[in-house]
């Protein structure tokens, strides 16, 4: 219950047009630095008022690296050990613990109480311990993800080895209140039952902490294979993927507030022969699953991997590399809430490519530019209150945010601070 005010003053906005920021909260903006002795990770923490469109932010006035830069507020960094992979904010389902800003490095999984965050630099909180018990993952992370279940939170690492690109990954379903890695009392998960599922597969976890997968022909709950009504064959679907090529990219489950029913949405990439498509999997977890018409040719959308933060869906580009990274494949954003509304061209570009995106209470979306060779940290900033395809230069920011030589940003978490 802890936001529920914030959750209802966000859909008040909605409601009566309002884009009044209600809701005190931080942007963190991971990446990643090389130093003398190895890589190392920062976050950087920032006030999201000062990010947002008519807040006076411009791309000038946030390369400020100052504490004080009174346009773009830089509040706090902190400096990790290790590279970032992922990061991941949750809501504490305990009303007696604090949120907590999950943390993904290639070796390590690491969880941070987020209590003390703040918007005044003058109280920054310093880096806290990390709470996750044997938090060793014996394994090559440097491509994982997490995502959350309803009580459980899902770790994958994906193979990296490229002479095993159709391995299983890695993977672990960890408890949000007592999260530990420890071998013996929660072990990977066992996927050879799904050896038989043409790879590669993303995973993630539904409303009732069940597995889904997707594979580029099949996608399905849990790991039976015996059980018909647990899986649906992709094959001689309409709208699918037009070559032999194409593999999932990114998969999620948004689930209806007002139904608590889940649905399952899949992305595909092709990084072998281009195809610049946008290929979405819709599926109720029941019935035949559907591939929503890709928008008209003369609309320039390459969409791979979704925003995090819930609804509405957002889809955007990132470079598809194998090794080298396209500048054409994978490029553009667009709102999905039935069809694909896409902003305006005069408004935003549509061969922007992206890192990482985050959809905040707030309703603003913050998504972090990729621009090949440049240091920095370029930051499209989108008011999602109205419609997207109506959107005019007065609702974007774009934004530079403190440079850093050859950093890219890595990962976006919204992260509300408690008043």
């Amino acid at each position: 219950m802890k936001y529920l005010g914030l959750v209802l003053l966000v859909l008040l906005s909605a409601c009566t047009g309002s884009q009044t920021d209600t809701i005190t909260a931080v942007l963190a903006v991971a990446a990643n630095v090389s130093t003398a002795t190895g890589s190392v990770g920062l976050i950087r923490f920032y006030d999201t008022s000062r990010l947002q469109p008519g807040s006076g932010a411009s791309s000038s006035g946030c390369q400020k690296t100052s504490q004080q830069d009174s346009v773009c507020q830089l509040v706090w960094t902190w400096t990790l050990d290790q590279p970032i992979v992922a990061l991941f904010y949750q809501r504490s389902t305990q009303a007696t613990q604090p949120d907590q800003l999950w943390v993904l490095t290639p070796s390590q999984l690491r969880r941070y109480a987020t209590t003390g965050f703040t918007t005044n630099p003058a109280s920054a909180p310093p880096l806290p311990t990390n709470t996750v018990t044997t938090p060793d993952l014996n394994t090559d992370c440097n491509q994982g993800y997490l995502r959350q279940g309803s009580s459980k939170l899902l770790l994958v690492c994906p193979t990296t080895n490229p002479n095993q690109p159709l391995a299983l990954p890695s993977a672990w379903i960890i408890d949000l209140n007592n999260p530990s890695l420890d071998p013996t009392a929660n072990p990977a998960l066992n996927l050879s039952s799904l050896s038989s599922v043409v790879a590669p597969l993303r995973l993630t976890l539904d409303n009732q902490d069940r597995l889904i997968y997707l594979g580029p022909q099949q996608i399905g709950i849990g790991q039976d294979l015996t059980d018909t009504t647990k899986f649906r064959s992709l094959v001689g679907l309409a709208n699918r993927p037009t070559t032999t090529t194409e593999v999932p990219s990114d998969l999620a489950v948004v689930v209806d507030n007002k139904t608590n029913l889940a649905t399952a949405y899949g992305l595909f990439a092709d990084p072998t022969s281009g195809d610049l498509a946008t290929y979405l999997l819709t599926w109720d977890l029941s019935s035949t699953p559907t591939f929503i018409p890709a928008p008209t040719p003369d609309v320039s959308l390459s969409a791979n991997f979704f925003a995090a933060g819930g609804l509405p869906l957002v889809v955007l580009g990132r470079p598809v590399c194998n090794p080298a990274c396209s500048t054409t494949n994978g490029k553009a954003l667009a709102r999905f809430d039935g069809a694909f509304k896409l902003p305006p061209i005069t408004v935003l570009d549509r061969s922007s490519q992206y890192s990482a995106a985050v959809l905040g209470l707030d309703q603003y979306l913050y998504a972090a530019q990729y621009i090949p060779g440049v240091g920095g940290s370029t930051l499209r900033v989108l008011d999602f209150f109205g419609p997207t395809e109506s959107l005019t230069p007065i609702g974007l920011a774009s934004l530079t945010l403190d440079p850093v030589a050859n950093a890219t940003t890595v990962a976006l978490a919204y992260v509300p601070v408690a008043q």
